[in-house]
């Protein structure tokens, strides 16, 4: 994922926005500055998992909401599909790809 927000953040007519929202959400490479993160406000109990899950997918509704995004690329077996669950309704190209 980081290859390609570096990819795509130079460009310079994009605008890059990177969504954790996992258990953990530590950034592990270096992230061009002008790529925006955007992280939940609380964290990813796995011992309240199904109330966790839930938080998770109004907080990305939101979030994608909010962004406007032209496309969403998700990556990761489980969380793709919170991804999807999230933008029903909401008319977004998604790609997702499962590593």
């Amino acid at each position: 994922m980081c290859e390609l927000a570096n990819y795509f953040a130079a460009k310079t007519y994009l605008k890059v926005h990177l969504v954790l929202y996992g258990v953990k959400r530590d950034i592990f490479y270096d992230v061009p500055a002008n790529i925006f993160i955007h992280k939940p406000g609380f964290e990813f109990d796995n011992s309240k998992r199904l109330i966790s899950t839930i938080r998770t997918v109004f907080f990305l509704r939101k979030k994608l909401r909010s962004l406007k995004a032209d496309a969403i690329l998700s990556f990761g077996e489980y969380w793709n599909s919170l991804v999807l669950l999230s933008c029903i309704g909401l008319q977004l190209p998604i790609y997702v790809s499962d590593r």
